[in-house]
């Protein structure tokens, strides 16, 4: 399963305070979110993968179908999402893009189905690029983009 890291790449101040959080700033510059009742803060270490995962699978429907599946999880829940990858047929040059968002409800997991029409047979790379903002208000993305390979026909 092609997986990607997903690291926190800032915050989004409001949602941090709507869910009883403060976006502080640390010694060494890097943000963070601080409970207002515990003062515990998150996340508490910075490394990769720090805040979650993503993927995304590409495989072989028939017909010139291929379907894509992309997803994340998170280390705390959600409220909302992005998502965006693209299809390139490395034989022919055609590529194509799709992309979209949702609301969650402190959900850790996202994931979605996709069956896409390409323009004939080949090899096909996919890429995506995912967000979820987290209820501390943390903005964790996928970094590097996850991406998979897979001969479509």
């Amino acid at each position: 399963m092609p997986t990607s890291p997903a690291i926190v790449a800032g915050f989004d101040a409001e949602v941090a305070r709507n869910n009883g959080y403060e976006v502080i700033e640390l010694p060494d510059g890097r943000q963070a979110a601080r409970s207002l009742t515990t003062g515990e803060i998150e996340p508490n270490s910075v490394s990769e993968g720090d805040c979650g995962s993503s993927w995304m699978w590409v495989r072989d429907a028939g017909d010139e179908l291929a379907r894509v599946q992309i997803g994340f999880t998170t280390k705390t829940g959600a409220v909302a999402y992005t998502w965006s990858y693209f299809l390139r047929n490395t034989r022919t040059g055609w590529e194509k893009s799709w992309s979209g968002w949702g609301t969650l409800a402190l959900r850790t997991r996202w994931s979605a189905t996709h069956y896409r029409q390409v323009d004939d047979f080949g090899y096909f790379y996919g890429s995506a690029h995912l967000t979820a903002t987290l209820w501390t208000g943390a903005i964790c993305v996928s970094s590097p983009d996850p991406y998979d390979y897979e001969w479509i026909d």
